[in-house]
């Protein structure tokens, strides 16, 4: 088979992620799936490179774009919380304390890349008994396993931090303790107003200041 027709069939069989993009959405991803759907078309079973240097070809292409969805998720959760601080009434230690970690980096490549085991399971398992078609139809299928469970693992990941900056851009300070002080403070004064009025009687440490102001010239 020559490289231009199996370049050709490559893109019939990766279901969703060939689709063109107006039926995927604007997704933040699209660009990402539309390399990865360019490097596996450019891909082709020519007879001087065996099938499990292919099958190794197609895996590394997935790698990289795998990668590259964790560095566009890296990227957006950073603009979310650095728009959201923005307007954030929080102190500034405490909004930085809801910035992704390096772990938190590291997991989200961690956790991306998971989404590829099932084509790394059809690489492992080498080229079939059955030609370059059926080898073609496995990868195809698994590629577009491995696709979707990808977007789905990124839009988790995604909504969490994107929740996060919203928390922060809403945040206000908590309004209970502001009105149990107020209370209190209302409290005192209306106590001391009595006592100092002489409605009630005030305890003898209190007794100078009480003398003091009934000493004020009052008119």
């Amino acid at each position: 088979m020559s490289r231009a027709t199996g370049s050709t069939e490559i893109g019939s069989y990766l279901g969703a992620l060939s689709a063109p993009p107006d039926l995927t959405g604007d997704h933040p991803l699209d660009a990402t799936r539309l390399l990865l759907l360019d490097r596996l078309v450019s891909l082709s079973h020519p007879p001087d490179v065996s099938g499990v240097d292919w099958f190794s070809a197609w895996l590394a292409a997935w790698r990289e774009i795998g990668q590259g969805a964790s560095a566009v998720l890296e990227a957006l959760v950073d603009e979310a919380l650095a728009h959201a601080s923005e307007g954030s009434r929080m102190s500034e230690r405490a909004r930085k304390a809801r910035y992704p970690t390096s772990r938190h980096r590291e997991r989200w490549g961690y956790v991306l890349e998971s989404a590829g085991i099932p084509l790394e399971e059809v690489v492992l398992a080498g080229p079939g008994p059955f030609g370059y078609e059926a080898d073609l139809r496995r990868l195809g299928a698994a590629t577009e396993t491995a696709w979707l469970q990808l977007v789905s693992l990124w839009n988790t990941e995604y909504g969490r931090w994107k929740s996060q900056a919203q928390q922060m851009a809403t945040w206000r300070p908590p309004s209970k303790p502001l009105w149990v002080l107020s209370g209190i403070v209302l409290g005192l004064s209306s106590l001391l107003g009595l006592v100092i009025g002489g409605v009630i009687r005030g305890p003898t440490w209190l007794r100078p200041v009480i003398d003091w102001w009934w000493s004020l010239p009052w008119p």
